[in-house]
């Protein structure tokens, strides 16, 4: 039986001029960003396969997570 799977792709628009910008804020915002992606891909039972940056790259196994 083929099983689906559902992606989820996040980029942050403008990242690089506001980190030209304001590095300082960026950098907090940055980070603090990083921490809310993570814990609700987890919390909705799916699994970050590749962070480039300022994105994110995850997997879930039931569309509905």
């Amino acid at each position: 039986m083929p099983v689906t799977r559902t992606f989820l792709f996040t980029d942050i628009e403008g990242s690089t001029k506001s980190e030209q910008q304001e590095p300082v804020a960026w950098a907090a915002n940055h980070e603090r960003h990083n921490h809310i992606i993570e814990e609700i891909v987890r919390a909705n039972n799916g699994e970050v396969y590749k962070n480039t940056g300022d994105g994110y790259q995850a997997a879930f196994v039931n569309a509905p997570d």
